[in-house]
């Protein structure tokens, strides 16, 4: 026998387990009306025995896999509540992150003042190189490598046996450097040296410093 239209528009699926729901047939985040409490969610997850929703308001449970629940079969219910739900999950992921990030932040901040409070002890003489090295080592910290900065002023001339003062100004400019090679450890590529050519000009090939 045919049902009446209004017995019809009125069915509603009858109730199951999550477990259920979730598996005959398998479905994907789930729209359903929970027994207890009597409201709508949306399956998140499934874990072991548990399933986690996230109700109508927003907020996340977890039940467990016989709680009972009706499979939401309306489109435009089950259209809602998966936009908010995916509103809801998306607000929560952006307040983790922000949260892990400024966790990570603070820690960082934390330890790289630890690190300095320990330098400062140990160039204060109240602990050891052996001792601060250990102690950076074990808390698994940057080492503490002291660096010296020396600046320094070269001055100098020679002379070239060309006429264009162009090109010996251009040669300088180019190729005059100041040789670190020789120098105990310094750091590589920490050297900032830069030329400056403070008169190229022509020496009268009568003067003293012409006929050396």
């Amino acid at each position: 026998m045919t049902q009446p239209a209004s017995s019809a528009l009125t069915h509603q699926p009858a109730a199951r387990a999550l477990e259920a729901i979730l598996t005959d047939p398998p479905s994907l985040f789930p729209a359903v009306r929970l027994t207890a409490p009597d409201t709508d969610a949306v399956v998140l997850a499934r874990r072991d025995r548990t399933v986690d929703v996230i109700l109508d308001n927003g907020f996340v449970r977890t039940l467990h896999v016989s709680d009972t629940a009706r499979p939401i079969t309306e489109p435009a219910r089950e259209a809602e509540l998966l936009r908010r739900a995916l509103r809801s999950v998306e607000a929560r992921a952006v307040t983790a992150e922000r949260s892990l990030r400024e966790d990570t932040e603070r820690h960082t901040s934390v330890l790289a003042a630890v690190r300095a409070y320990a330098i400062g002890k140990h160039r204060d003489g109240d602990i050891c190189r052996r001792g601060l090295d250990g102690f950076l080592e074990a808390f698994d910290m940057p080492p503490y490598e002291p660096r010296i900065r020396v600046t320094f002023t070269i001055t100098g001339s020679y002379l070239v046996a060309a006429e264009n003062t162009r090109e010996a100004e251009s040669d300088a400019q180019g190729y005059l450097k100041a040789d670190l090679s020789s120098l105990d450890n310094v750091v590589e590529d920490s050297d900032e040296i830069t030329v400056h050519i403070d008169d190229v000009s022509l020496v009268d090939s009568g003067s003293g410093d012409g006929n050396r």
